[in-house]
């Protein structure tokens, strides 16, 4: 039942000074590259800045981490990216003028040497790290040991401008793009297959034919089998190869144009990818269709029960598949990469009928004015493609776009979901791109229904059931016993959220892809569970924090290795947030002692530090201004107040809402794209939500004494 509440928004401004702090020493990051198990909270950490001379108008950067942890276990990683030269170049990587290893490109020109054990040279302070392609240096650093950071608590701008800014563009825009060749017969088939080590692939074939020419292209992502060849068939004939990459994904691309032998399909033709003589995906050809829109059917549920579980259900896959998908835009995934402090994000939601989508858009921190805003595809991360959808001009190097709905076809829709969609922002002064970001599937912690708004669900300990209230109706699923801690998240990649838990180093998974079990041993008893996307491909990965030695242990869903870094000490509370905006989960700590946040920068890879709290407070993870960025919140349960610090313009948020008893619980349930605050309170099992996108209240009775929120963390 929805209800306005009389409770009137508290607005208190007061100047709250943020003081960064200045004893890190114990919790400086540094990142590894396998499952080594760090021992104590100190060791010795090394970091070289990595510059170079720009390739072809684009600048290169990197870092090299160099740490011995109090085992004598040495690790060296070094990182490039932006390197403007084609992908599988192999890069030599020198320490003080000896080879070490090497660097293989990536297609997003961006690569890693992550060394461990006997085969890491020692590293001093002024050592020297080279990158080499050939007896050329594309980039270099001197080693050193990291120092204290102290970012300034305000932002100084000077009240008026100094210049006179010219009133129109001094570049010429690029010319309109070409129109594309109308092919005489097109068909596409969605690639579909069992999950692989507990993730769901994906892909899609498409083929067409134009008066001189067939071409036909098979894209997969998420094929859990890292630097594998698969085999591609039609119709049961072997017609060439995928080599997957380090991010489980790879592209066929054949064209009788280049000389490749390219079969002719019709309808009901088949394909396979095989990794040998296991069919990993497969589907079945059909016709390209012109989009036909139709409303939405509207589905309002009637009464608000509390849960009550009736029998033990057997686990099934969801039958309703993913509609809302997000993606951050930045310089390094433009190609060729442009180097930018810009920022940008993007929500696509499909609608029920599958036949619309619904598009979001912001940017912040261009060089120059806006110009170009277009959705394109289909393309893997580095690759281009033609523009498929204009989301026009907003100008200015600050902005957004008012939501805009387009007609998709059913082919588009398949692309939408293998990931092969990407948003483009274009610039007075990069007029072809000045950042991009690929769009792909994105959940949250209780978007069980996969329409990417929080449902309003709760974790029973005493029975281990789970009851999710969506928009269709209400659900029960048992996972879990008393004393479990909740996980949820996407851990399949299909787009919806999983049941999750972590019980004592073991973590259990209902696949909702597939309705199966996924129990896997990572982490020990007395670790905390942390919720988050830390390689940033839209899936969860496991990681947990262990308090005795302020140790991070993550798992990337990507099958490209393990982080373990130490950061935090016992007595912090991980938080795992977006805090810098380029989509991954970054290492976060509050310490309740000093009401100071530590966190570690995924796109710097550098550490903030900022008093934002007091001892008793309960951090959140949220976006509450909605620009693609967590902010610092926090929850004060001694006076029921939030606090959030806006990360869009550095202004805070202020709002007395709850009590001391009740457990917060933030999240999007309005579907505006913003977390809403809200708290459920156990004495009456009521859920009380603040809607960001119409400041009224909703008052929804759906728990008991004693349930846990599925999305508190």
């Amino acid at each position: 039942m929805k209800q306005k509440s009389s409770i009137s928004r508290l607005r208190i401004w007061k100047t709250i000074f943020i003081v960064f702090a200045v004893c890190l020493a114990t919790v400086v990051p540094f990142y590894f590259g396998s499952h080594s198990e760090a021992q104590t909270a100190t060791g010795t950490f090394l970091g070289a800045p990595l510059t170079g001379d720009p390739i072809g108008n684009v600048t290169p950067q990197g870092f090299a981490r160099y740490a011995v942890d109090p085992m004598n276990n040495k690790t060296l990683d070094v990182q490039v990216s932006g390197v403007n030269l084609p992908p599988a170049t192999s890069l030599n990587v020198l320490i003080d003028g000896a080879s070490v290893g090497s660097i293989r490109l990536a297609s997003a020109r961006s690569g890693v040497l992550h060394l461990i054990g006997q085969a890491v040279p020692t590293v001093n302070e002024g050592s020297t790290v080279a990158v080499k392609n050939g007896d050329t240096v594309v980039l270099s650093g001197v080693f050193a040991t990291p120092p204290t950071p102290s970012p300034s608590p305000t932002r100084t701008m000077s009240p008026t401008p100094t210049g006179s800014p010219s009133p129109s563009p001094t570049r010429t825009p690029p010319p309109p793009p070409t129109p594309l060749p109308t092919p005489s017969a097109a068909f596409f088939a969605p690639l579909e297959g069992a999950t692989i080590d507990g993730v769901m692939p994906r892909g899609i074939a498409q083929y067409a034919e134009f008066s001189t020419d067939k071409v036909l292209n098979v894209f997969v992502d998420h094929v859990r089998l890292p630097n594998t060849t698969l085999t591609v068939y039609i119709n049961d004939a072997s017609v060439g190869q995928i080599t997957l990459n380090s991010a489980i994904g790879g592209v066929l691309r054949l064209s009788t144009a280049n000389g490749d032998t390219v079969p002719t399909i019709v309808a009901d033709n088949t394909a396979t990818v095989k990794n040998g003589d296991t069919t990993v995906l497969a589907g079945t050809f059909r016709a390209f269709t012109t989009p036909t829109p139709h409303p939405s059917p509207s589905v309002t549920p009637t009464g608000s029960p509390s849960p009550t579980p009736t029998g033990s259900p057997t686990p099934h896959p969801s039958p309703r598949p993913n509609r809302v998908f997000g993606g951050h835009l930045d310089g390094a995934q433009v190609v060729p990469a442009v180097t930018t402090d810009a920022r940008g994000m993007v929500g696509v939601r499909l609608n029920a009928g599958e036949t619309q989508i619904e598009v979001i858009c912001g940017f912040n921190g261009l060089s120059s004015a806006q110009t170009t805003a277009t959705i394109n595809g289909p393309a893997m991360a580095g690759e281009t493609a033609a523009t498929l959808f204009d989301l026009g001009t907003v100008g200015g190097t600050s902005g957004r776009f008012a939501p805009q709905t387009f007609d998709v076809t059913a082919e588009q829709v398949a692309q939408l979901r293998s990931g092969l969609w990407y948003v483009q922002i274009g610039s007075t002064d990069n007029p072809t791109g000045e950042i991009r970001g690929q769009i792909r599937s994105r959940t949250r912690p209780s978007a069980f229904a996969g329409t990417g708004t929080d449902d309003i669900a709760v974790f029973r300990p005493s029975n281990g059931a789970w009851y999710v209230k969506d928009g269709t109706g209400y659900t029960t699923q048992f996972l879990g016993q008393n004393g479990d801690q909740t996980v949820s998240g996407d851990f399949d990649g299909d787009g919806k959220t999983d049941y999750a838990v972590f019980r004592s180093g073991t973590w259990l998974i209902s696949r909702s892809s597939d309705g199966g079990l996924t129990t896997k041993q990572f982490g020990l008893a007395g670790d905390i569970a942390v919720r988050g996307d830390y390689d940033g491909d839209g899936q969860s990965d496991l990681a947990v924090f262990r308090p005795s030695t302020g140790v991070w242990y993550i798992e990337k869903s990507s099958g490209s290795g393990y982080i373990i870094t130490q950061f935090g000490m016992n007595g912090d509370k991980p938080v795992g947030a977006d805090l810098d905006g380029d989509g991954r989960t970054d290492i976060a700590v509050f310490r309740p002692s000093t009401g100071v946040w530590y966190w570690g920068r995924s796109s710097k890879g550098d550490t903030r530090a900022a008093q934002f709290g007091t001892n008793g407070d309960v951090p959140i993870v949220g976006d509450f201004d909605a620009d693609g960025t967590d902010d610092l919140t926090v929850y004060r349960p001694s006076t029921g107040v939030w606090y959030a610090w806006r990360s869009s313009n550095g202004t805070y948020d202020i709002r007395q809402f709850g009590l001391s008893t009740d457990i917060p619980a933030a999240g999007n349930y309005d579907a505006d794209g913003a977390t809403d605050i809200a708290v459920f309170r156990p004495s009456t099992g009521v859920w009380y939500i603040w809607r960001s996108s119409d400041n009224t209240y909703d008052i929804n009775y759906f728990g008991i004494n004693g349930d846990i929120p599925a999305n508190n963390r």
